[in-house]
C-alpha cells in the first residue's frame, strides 16, 4: 500500500492519480444519494386520530396507513353527561396537494348527510401537528385537534383491514371522592379495545384476553374522581391512560380504546337502567306443558325401540 501510495505521488503517475481521485469522488457522490432516506408524503402528516367537537356532538377522523378512513360520531345529552355513538362512517382518503376527499364505502349513521360511493371534499386550509382546518363545500371552516400522536412508520408486512374489536363487559363504580362533604357519583362506561392493523384473530379460539383486564380497567377507573371524567374531553383523557396500564395484558397489541357509552350521575335509578339495558335476558323457562311433553315422547321413544 505505501509502494502504491509512493508511486501516486510520483510525478509520472500523478495525471492518473488525479483522474483515480475524481472517480472516486463520483463514486462516493452516487453512494450517498442512494442511501438517501425515503421522502414522507403529504399523507403522512394526517395519520392518526382528529377530535372536532361541534355542539353536543364529538367526532373522532381517524386516517389509516393503508389509505383509510374511519369516523365515528358521539352524541352527548343536553341535559346530562350521557354519551352515546351516533355510528360510523368508513371509506377510502384521496389526498391531491390541499384537496382531501373522503369516499365512504359503508355508513352505519341514521339519517346521516354521508352516502356510500359519494365523495365529500374538502379544502386543507392549515395543517401542522396540532390542529387540521378543513374547509368544506359550503365554505365552512373546522378545526380538527389531533388527539394523540401519529404513527411513525408502517410495519413491515402488515395485511390491511379493519381492526379488531373486543368487546368488555360494562363497567359501574363510584367514584372517588376528592372532599369529604362531596356527593357520591357513579361512572358507568361501554369499552371495547380495537387492536393494530395487523393483529389477525383465531377463527377458533379468538384473541386471548388476560383474565384480570377486567378487573385492573375496573380498579383503575374506580380511582378517579368527578373532575377527571366530568365531561367526554376529560373521560377521553383517562382513557388514554388506562390504555396504557392495559397494554401490557394484550402484549402490546392494542391501537385505542373507543367508549362506546358514558354516564356520570349521582342517581341510582340511572345506573340501575345502564345495568339492565346491558343485561341480556334470561333463557325462556319452559313451561310444565312443554316438560311434559318432552317427558312423554322420550318415553314413546324408549318403548319403539
Amino acid at each position: 500500500m505505501r509502494a502504491f501510495i509512493r508511486k501516486l505521488s510520483n510525478h509520472r503517475y500523478r495525471p492518473y492519480a488525479t483522474s483515480l481521485f475524481v472517480c472516486l469522488a463520483a463514486l462516493l457522490v452516487i453512494v450517498c444519494s442512494g442511501c438517501k432516506k425515503e421522502t414522507s408524503t403529504p399523507m403522512d402528516d394526517l395519520l392518526g386520530d382528529w377530535h372536532l367537537s361541534i355542539q353536543n356532538q364529538h367526532m373522532i377522523l381517524l386516517f389509516h396507513m393503508d389509505g383509510r378512513f374511519t369516523l365515528d360520531t358521539k352524541i352527548v345529552g343536553n341535559l346530562s353527561n350521557v354519551v352515546t355513538s351516533k355510528g360510523i362512517v368508513t371509506g377510502v382518503v384521496t389526498l391531491d396537494e390541499n384537496q382531501l376527499t373522503l369516499t365512504p364505502d359503508q355508513v352505519e349513521i341514521e339519517k346521516s348527510n354521508w352516502v356510500v360511493g359519494e365523495p365529500k371534499a374538502f379544502t386543507i386550509t392549515e395543517k401542522n401537528e396540532d390542529n387540521l382546518i378543513l374547509t368544506n363545500e359550503a365554505g365552512r371552516p373546522h378545526t380538527w385537534k389531533r388527539t394523540r400522536s401519529k404513527p411513525a412508520t408502517a410495519p413491515a408486512a402488515v395485511e390491511t383491514g379493519k381492526m379488531h374489536v373486543i368487546r368488555l363487559d360494562p363497567i359501574v363504580v363510584n367514584l372517588k371522592k376528592d372532599a369529604f362533604y362531596a356527593k357520591d357519583r357513579f361512572l358507568c362506561m361501554d369499552l371495547e379495545i380495537l387492536l393494530k392493523e395487523g393483529i389477525l384473530l383465531d377463527p377458533e379460539t379468538g384473541y386471548w384476553i388476560h383474565p384480570r383486564i377486567q378487573e385492573a380497567a375496573t380498579f383503575f377507573l374506580s380511582n378517579q374522581t368527578y373532575d377527571k371524567v366530568k365531561t367526554f374531553d376529560h373521560s377521553q383523557k383517562v382513557v388514554e391512560k388506562l390504555k396504557g396500564l392495559l397494554t401490557p395484558y394484550m402484549n402490546n397489541n392494542i391501537d385505542k380504546l373507543n367508549i362506546k357509552a358514558l354516564i356520570v350521575t349521582s342517581k341510582i335509578v340511572v345506573v340501575d337502567d345502564f345495568i339492565a339495558a346491558r343485561t341480556p335476558p334470561p333463557p325462556a323457562e319452559k313451561s310444565e306443558e312443554d316438560t311434559d311433553g318432552a317427558t312423554k315422547n322420550k318415553g314413546a321413544g324408549n318403548t319403539a325401540s
